[in-house]
């Protein structure tokens, strides 16, 4: 790809738009979990990396968690921090490198949701995402990591459509085509967006090839013990099946 961070301009308006804005189960139900999974209560802290629109850290911190979360996008900063403001919520939102970026305390808990990493082809650039957790954490704290369930994915169509409105009632279709390198172990997504009025937009995405062995390899190296992986929401297991790959650990 030419642009190395092609994260930089794939997360704009449009997948916003389309992919970002969360229905109220599904983000009850993640709220619910991660309480449960990262044994969260009133008052404690969680570090939201790659926070997007702030849907999680906002759901959270109506159950009275405090959260700091870290993005890139000046817009999608701009949009959780009005949210935030209007609801008065303990949301602290900031524009920042997930590579770089360290809440500045301690956090009893940690989150990547949303398959937000992996987005290096270089290992060791992805190794420092999840340091950034391991070093936000209290002694004790838990993370969690939302990430691809690649044996499924593998076996999904090459090709998928699909027929979405926006905000605005616009209509358009929306195609991803995808593709395995297994030789380099890259997952290329190509997005094609054609709105009603003719207009087309083109994305492309690239994510590291990490099957469960491997995050936890990761995970382990770092220091992080009790790892524990789940296949969704319902603290179901993993298996080649399951939408998500789930994994929580503990500093």
């Amino acid at each position: 790809m030419k642009n190395k961070n092609w994260w930089e301009e794939f997360f704009e308006e449009s997948f916003a738009d389309f992919f970002l804005e969360r229905d109220e189960k599904n983000l009850e139900d993640s709220k619910n979990f991660l309480i449960d999974a990262l044994s969260l209560k009133k008052d404690m802290t969680l570090f939201d990396q790659c926070s997007g629109l702030g849907n999680v850290s906002h759901a959270l911190s109506r159950s009275g968690v405090r959260t700091i979360g870290v993005e890139q996008s000046r817009e999608y900063v701009r949009i959780a921090k009005e949210v935030a403001d209007k609801e008065k919520l303990p949301c602290e939102f900031v524009r920042g490198d997930a590579l770089t970026f360290l809440p500045s305390v301690k956090c009893d808990a940690a989150i990547n949701w949303y398959t937000s990493f992996g987005y290096s082809m270089d290992d060791e650039t992805n190794l420092e995402m999840l340091r950034r957790d391991y070093e936000s954490l209290k002694d004790g704290g838990y993370f969690a990591l939302d990430f691809h369930n690649l044996a499924r994915v593998f076996g999904q169509p090459a090709s998928t459509k699909l027929v979405r409105k926006n905000k605005k009632d616009e209509e358009c279709v929306i195609t991803r085509v995808s593709t395995f390198n297994l030789e380099e172990g890259s997952y290329l997504s190509e997005w094609t967006y054609e709105y009603s009025d003719g207009t087309v937009k083109k994305r492309q995405g690239t994510t590291r090839i990490y099957l469960p062995h491997q995050l936890k390899s990761m995970l382990a190296q770092l220091g992080f013990g009790n790892i524990i992986f789940y296949g969704n929401l319902d603290k179901s297991p993993l298996t080649v099946d399951s939408p998500r790959c789930i994994v929580i650990a503990q500093k």
